[in-house]
């Protein structure tokens, strides 16, 4: 057998094996998600209560006899999202690494917990700050005429995607420094196109807030700002050259 014809056989194994890993660390996210979204299924009442309290005092009502239950099991689901994230992470980074990473195993543990703090960060910026404010400013249009009642479903949806939405977009350094050490992006890239990003954030900020005010939108622009002049640091202190 020729050399060029067993290196690509070579290849050809490694790239199945990675794949596979891929593939096997999205079984165990999966079930990791599914034996917590039933454990979760019997305190979604409490979990309800919690983030209607916390976020808006509306009442929370529904219309179709069965939209309570699907909000229970959506609930019970994207809070196990939430609690297993660094699991998710973890799981992620071991299916996905070996693609574009030699050597993964020696990143895993500040990769994950980089990746954990900058979510756990987003959502906790969106859910005590962007939402009271957002909800709050979308509800107050109610008058004498428009009780200000909320769909339970439109509500979940509304709070937990949103919250998520803002948890991913803070792993902008994170992702760009990946992208920096296999030589995807470099730090003129970042330098050069800074006004486009702006743009780009801007917009970003104006989709996801809930509300069209500045303020609100100035909540997510003002740190994917600071983010993105992170990442351009990082990418050209540790980045490929």
């Amino acid at each position: 057998m020729k050399a060029e014809e067993l290196l690509k056989e070579v290849r050809g194994q490694n790239l199945t094996q990675k794949i596979e890993n891929l593939r096997s660390s999205l079984k165990r996210i999966a079930l990791a998600s599914g034996i917590l979204t039933l454990i979760n299924f019997f305190y979604t009442e409490r979990i309800i209560k919690f983030v209607g309290k916390s976020v808006t005092t509306a009442p929370l009502v529904f219309y179709s006899p069965g939209e309570a239950f699907i909000s229970y099991l959506k609930v019970a689901f994207l809070s196990s999202l939430f609690m297993i994230s660094p699991l998710i992470f973890y799981y992620l980074w071991q299916g996905i690494s070996p693609f574009f990473v030699q050597e993964s195993k020696t990143y895993t543990i500040p990769v994950v917990v980089s990746a954990v703090v900058l979510f756990l960060t987003g959502c906790t910026l969106c859910y005590f700050f962007v939402l009271p404010f957002g909800i709050q400013f979308l509800i107050s249009y109610g008058t004498s005429q428009i009780d200000p009642y909320l769909s339970i479903e439109s509500y979940v949806s509304f709070v937990f995607w949103l919250t998520f939405a803002f948890g991913m977009v803070f792993e902008l350094p994170l992702v760009m420094l990946l992208l920096g050490r296999i030589g995807v992006v470099q730090a003129h890239h970042l330098t050069w196109g800074r006004k486009y990003a702006i743009l780009i954030i801007a917009i970003t900020s104006a989709v996801l807030t809930p509300t069209p005010d500045i303020f609100n939108m100035s909540l997510m622009m003002a740190p994917l700002l600071v983010l993105y002049e992170i990442s351009v640091i990082l990418v050209k202190l540790f980045g490929k050259k």
